[in-house]
């Protein structure tokens, strides 16, 4: 898709349109589905990484999930509200979020936001070429 936040966003724009969608349902259906696979990507040694995930509109949310405990995210779509211009943040604040997305784990050597990323663009790509069928949106 992009390497920056105002292609991507132009990029989701431009698919919505595309396939007569409104952006903010496209938005928040292709940031759910990062989120989703981002979580399930992540490597679990005691759970803190993968539970530390977490998903808002327009800010970053700070929450870290306490050492001990291992409740992994699990969002639902309509729980955001997204209103046109708004920025949806995919964030993780554990300080060793970056070395384990840069491969320093064998459970995810190549990371986990680059790969899904990556499946999300084949997907939009797949989904666009194949008329939307299934897409979920």
């Amino acid at each position: 898709m992009a390497n920056d936040y105002r292609t991507f966003a132009l990029q989701l724009d431009d698919f919505a349109r595309r396939v007569g969608l409104s952006g903010t349902t496209v938005a928040k259906r292709v940031a759910f589905d990062v989120f989703a696979r981002i979580v399930r990507k992540t490597p679990v040694d005691k759970g803190r990484a993968k539970g530390s995930w977490t998903i808002s509109v327009n800010n970053a949310d700070r929450t870290v999930q306490p050492d001990g405990q291992a409740s992994y995210p699990v969002p639902q779509v309509g729980a955001l509200n997204v209103q046109p211009g708004d920025s949806i943040w995919i964030s993780n604040n554990l300080p060793y979020i970056v070395k384990l997305e840069e491969g320093h784990s064998q459970q995810a050597p190549a990371g986990m936001v680059a790969v899904s990323l990556a499946e999300v663009d084949t997907a939009m790509s797949r989904l666009e070429r194949e008329g939307l069928k299934d897409a979920g949106l």
